[in-house]
């Protein structure tokens, strides 16, 4: 059975976790600001992939928060968090983004890239 959008809102002002992050789904191909706060509900209630989506949606406006959000995300196993991770550090620390790489499976062509600029193996 599939949930409409006022099930779903119900559900997440009643303070569903999963729910906010699904609300946020569904609201994000037309309305990104209230997608926005959905997400971060959901992730300030724990949910670690709000976590990393969250961190994906701020990567644009604010690095920082976006590093934040995804690096929780991360050291809570979530392996596209890991990714999203390793990518945004690529550039101010290769050689934690190398790890992050490593640590999530890393593509062959960054990892070897970043092992050449931190010259290591």
């Amino acid at each position: 059975m599939t949930e409409s959008i006022v099930e779903l809102r119900q559900a997440a002002l009643a303070g569903d976790a999963e729910s906010m992050e699904r609300l946020a789904g569904v609201l994000h191909s037309t309305d990104l600001q209230q997608s926005e706060v959905w997400m971060r509900r959901a992730a300030e209630a724990g949910r670690v992939t709000a976590m990393a989506n969250l961190g994906g949606m701020l990567a644009e406006r604010d690095p920082a928060d976006a590093e934040r959000w995804t690096r929780k995300a991360a050291e809570a196993g979530v392996d596209f968090a890991m990714h999203n991770l390793a990518f945004q550090l690529r550039k101010t620390n290769p050689a934690e983004s190398l790890a992050w790489y490593r640590r999530a499976g890393g593509y062959d062509a960054t990892v070897r890239e970043l092992e050449v600029i931190t010259g290591s193996r």
